[in-house]
């Protein structure tokens, strides 16, 4: 069994200035062994098929910003299975729109600057856990996180982690003929205030984070952010043990300490935890 670190959508060179620190702090944590990114690393706004925005950066400028700013994301985390998404493909549709054949366009590796370790596919299955990007499961603005982390389940049939939709974050667990599942979202590492979601500026909040699977278990970990917008250091954890409302709160939903740490600790032990 593994500890998978799962990191939410990235969208580069536009990702929270604090987020890179939030995974590694998370990585250390929990001890993971493995990693996941859930998808949409880059975000591609020069190559959108929606109108930029009028002070964008070219293609080739945004391209060359997002590469130097993945180098540490790359450093850190030499190995990574990361799901195809719906922004990381813009190159992509790009070039079929332009009939360009498969065998003329670049492989991912020479688009990403990406090291061997990295390999992209739409699913992955660890530990019997689900992992994709969440782009098929909710095409268009998807349901509030309730009723999205339940359809992941209904939909693929085993315990699902996805990404995708910015405005959700947590778990919940239930059960069918194969025993006790979960669906997770993993929130996401962006930052909404940078010209690239000028189109989603009216939509619910932002939540940001990631996740972990530990053993088969989930850990939805959430990122909160001071009245600077800074991340306050802090990691709180939903393990989806308690019945909580469907609303966009940036507050953590469920704080679950430690058994056997001091009170008002928020981050479970992945050792005594299970």
């Amino acid at each position: 069994m593994s500890n998978v670190l799962v990191i939410g959508d990235t969208q580069l060179p536009f990702e929270h200035e604090d987020y890179f620190d939030f995974c590694a702090e998370v990585y250390r944590k929990f001890r993971c062994n493995k990693v996941v990114h859930i998808g949409d690393w880059w975000d591609f706004h020069a190559l959108s098929n929606y109108p930029t925005h009028t002070g964008a950066m070219s293609y080739n400028a945004e391209r060359d910003k997002a590469i130097r700013r993945s180098k540490r994301w790359y450093k850190k985390y030499p190995d990574v299975s990361i799901c195809k998404a719906n922004h990381d493909e813009r190159p992509d549709r790009r070039a079929e729109a332009a009939g360009l054949p498969d065998w003329a366009r670049a492989r991912r590796s020479d688009v990403f600057q990406s090291p061997p370790g990295w390999k992209w596919r739409d699913t992955f299955i660890i530990d019997n856990v689900y992992y994709e990007h969440g782009h098929h499961l909710f095409p268009g603005r998807g349901p509030g996180w309730k009723t999205a982390t339940k359809l992941a389940v209904e939909r693929r049939g085993v315990s699902t982690v996805f990404g995708h939709l910015h405005t959700v974050w947590g778990v919940v667990g239930c059960r069918n003929r194969a025993g006790r599942l979960f669906g997770m979202a993993t929130g996401c590492g962006i930052d909404e205030r940078k010209y690239a979601f000028y189109y989603s500026k009216n939509a619910d909040n932002v939540l940001h984070g990631c996740a972990v699977v530990t053993d088969g278990n989930p850990h939805a970990i959430q990122m909160q952010l001071d009245r600077h917008y800074r991340w306050t250091g802090k990691l709180y954890a939903d393990r989806g043990l308690t019945a909580q409302p469907d609303d966009h709160s940036k507050t953590a939903r469920t704080k679950t300490p430690c058994r056997n740490t001091p009170a008002n600790t928020p981050l479970p032990c992945v050792v005594c935890c299970p």
